[in-house]
């Protein structure tokens, strides 16, 4: 999950906000590990990670631009999330968006995995 953070919000409440509008999942952020800047062409990225632990759900609330694109979290283990997210150079050549998404969350995975 991402998203932008709201005016006069910190780093762990805009991850609260953003895990349970995008998961239905509601945390508390235990422990910031890691920010990643990063360019692509006219796209900036700057992502901040968390280590949460989940206290709760809620209802998801979802923009019209993740139902249109079909956003559906999916939980997996730590093992198989590291695998997936490994295959980031596949993309590198065909879909610049695809690979800048795996290869962040297999940066922020392996940086996890070193805590």
């Amino acid at each position: 999950p991402g998203g932008g953070i709201e005016e006069g919000e910190s780093l762990a409440q805009c991850c609260v906000r953003e895990l349970a509008e995008e998961t239905g999942v509601v945390v508390e952020p235990k422990e910031h590990y890691l920010t990643l800047d990063e360019y692509y062409h006219e796209y900036y990225f700057l992502s901040h990670y968390f280590v949460c632990d989940i206290s709760g759900e809620c209802e998801r609330q979802l923009t019209e631009t993740e139902r249109e694109n079909g956003l559906e979290p999916v939980w997996v283990d730590f093992d198989e999330a590291l695998k997936t997210f490994s295959e980031y150079e596949r993309y590198k050549s065909t879909n610049e968006m695809r690979y800048g998404a795996y290869y962040r969350e297999w940066l922020a995975l392996t940086e996890y995995k070193k805590i």
